[in-house]
């Protein structure tokens, strides 16, 4: 899928690109894989986070290393940003990953412990190419998510 996150600065909103399997108690058990950029400066944070079960969730963090609200850029569930991995997972434990089916979200929210500064919104989030194709592992519930 390609991004362009929004272009008005302030450090307490925080974009986000979600696949998840509870789109309504978000204190229930759950699974999730996202993607959540934190802060709307030139070179925000990204945060990639998984929970399975509602357990695991330590996000990795990483600064990008471009402006990712002039252009789109392309991002992918095998945390991909423009084709360059930014987090890399070692299956250890199969019970650690999300396993059940899972809704798509996006959204922009406040941040836990920053000041939105409203005035300079509207805040947009902008997403196109989403797509979502079996692999050959399929039949074991695999999937290739462009997103």
């Amino acid at each position: 899928m390609l991004m362009k996150l929004p272009d008005h600065a302030s450090p307490g909103v925080i974009s986000s690109f979600h696949l998840t399997s509870n789109t309504v108690n978000s204190d229930a058990k759950h699974d999730k894989i996202s993607f959540e950029f934190l802060g709307t400066d030139r070179r925000p944070t990204l945060q990639t986070t998984i929970y399975a079960g509602a357990t695991g969730g330590k996000g990795e963090e990483v600064k990008l290393w471009f402006d990712p609200t002039q252009d789109f850029h392309k991002y992918g569930i095998r945390f991909l940003v423009d084709d360059k991995p930014v987090r890399v997972l070692q299956q250890k434990n199969a019970g650690t990953y999300p396993k059940g089916s899972m809704a798509v979200e996006a959204t922009i929210s406040k941040g836990y412990d920053k000041k939105v500064i409203w005035s300079r919104g509207p805040f947009l989030l902008h997403l196109r190419g989403f797509s979502i194709s079996p692999s050959p592992l399929a039949i074991m519930g695999h999937f290739n998510i462009s997103m």
